[in-house]
């Protein structure tokens, strides 16, 4: 498969004509920042959410569908319907963005042989049992921050930034900290 490549140029479309323009890890998926933030300053046609969960959830995609402008089109993706719908998504001739509610399902599609983009964003992910705060906003497990470092260590750029009004840091850093 294709490597997506997720840096934009002004036009949308980024260097290799692939047309997935960002992609991003955050467990609240499509809200007022993708809306505000994100789609301003990358402007895109479509955003896929890749989860099987919110795939199979016929009323999760609704509420997300619903809180998109109405020219902006929301689909919803396992992770084996993603394996095909990527691919076409990077030979379209629209932008997209790529959303995934959790890193896990990157492991999965990384265990499925599929070449992930060199540059990722991560946005908040939610306090939880056995979880270790990594900065504010943002708590991972143990398997999560081994994920991260697998695609760092495959040359991905991770860029962490829960709250968009902080600095962005970087996986390939705060790794370190954590023994990975």
């Amino acid at each position: 498969m294709q490597q997506i490549n997720c840096k934009s140029n002004n036009n949308g479309a980024n260097r290799r004509g692939i047309m997935i323009t960002y992609c991003r890890v955050d467990d609240r998926v499509v809200h007022g920042q993708t809306i505000t933030t994100l789609i301003r300053r990358n402007p895109c046609n479509g955003i896929l959410i890749v989860d099987d969960g919110i795939a199979e959830n016929e009323m999760l995609k609704k509420i997300y569908k619903n809180v998109v402008p109405p020219d902006i089109k929301v689909l919803a993706f396992t992770v084996e319907k993603a394996l095909v719908k990527l691919p076409e998504a990077e030979r379209s001739e629209k932008n997209y963005f790529v959303i995934f509610k959790n890193v896990r399902t990157v492991g999965k599609l990384l265990d499925a042989g599929y070449k992930m983009p060199p540059v990722i964003e991560v946005g908040p992910t939610s306090s939880k049992a056995g979880g270790e705060n990594i900065m504010r906003g943002l708590y991972l497990e143990r398997d999560e921050m081994e994920i991260y470092s697998r695609l760092t260590d495959l040359g991905v750029e991770v860029g962490m930034q829960p709250i968009f009004t902080h600095p962005k840091e970087y996986w390939a850093d705060l790794r370190k900290k954590y023994g990975l």
